[in-house]
Parts: C-alpha cells; sequence; structure tokens
C-alpha cells in the first residue's frame, strides 16, 4: 500500500501538479494566466521568459524604468517598426497594440503583471 501511494503521489507531481505549484508565484489568479498566455505568451513566452518573437519580461530594462501606466499605453499602442526598442536583437515583428482586444481593466492588469516580473 505505501507503495503504491509513493508512486501515486510521484504521479501528480510529475503529471503535472509541480507546474502549476511553479505557476503559483508568477501569475497571481488564473484569470491573469489566461489573459497573459493567450495575448502575450506567443510572443514573450508562456511564462515571460521570452522567445524568438520578443524579448523576456522578466528583470526586462523596459518595464523596470516604465511606469505601469507607461506599460500599459505600450499594450494598448504597442510598438511600431519604426520605434522598435530592441534593435540589436533578431526580434523581428514590431509589437502589435491590444487597446481594440482587450479592456482597460485587463490591460492594467496585465501591465501589473509584467512590472512585478521585473522589480
Amino acid at each position: 500500500m505505501y507503495r503504491l501511494l509513493c508512486a501515486a503521489f510521484a504521479g501528480l507531481l510529475v503529471g503535472g501538479f509541480l507546474p502549476a505549484v511553479a505557476d503559483a508565484g508568477m501569475f497571481p489568479n488564473n484569470e491573469i494566466k489566461f489573459l497573459y498566455v493567450n495575448n502575450c505568451g506567443e510572443c514573450h513566452g508562456a511564462k515571460g521568459r521570452g522567445s524568438e518573437e520578443g524579448p523576456s519580461l522578466h528583470d526586462n530594462e523596459l518595464v523596470k524604468k516604465s511606469a505601469t501606466g507607461e506599460i500599459a499605453k505600450i499594450l494598448v499602442d504597442g510598438i511600431p517598426e519604426e520605434k522598435k526598442r530592441y534593435p540589436e536583437t533578431e526580434f523581428a515583428p514590431p509589437m502589435d497594440g491590444y487597446g481594440e482586444n482587450l479592456s482597460p481593466e485587463e490591460i492594467q492588469k496585465l501591465a501589473e503583471l509584467m512590472k512585478s516580473w521585473s522589480q
């Protein structure tokens, strides 16, 4: 019986319980996680650590030096090609704005999340 319980517990850890625990501090709740993953995750990575398409949002210098309102403005307006903030990198596309797709409250939640990753 003991071995069976240990095997079941190990299966929980390997089968998905551990990633959920790891995300607990990264996303304050499932609503914000859903917002981030579905709007930002494709380019910035599911956990905000960057990808070939966009930079990491953790310990990001632009996010560090910007107020939450400035981050929200970037999320609303995007970053056009001529104002690309990472010209020395391979991040090819400019960033689209989300002002037409997300509510002001959703934008604010995402901006606060990103700021919390770069404090």
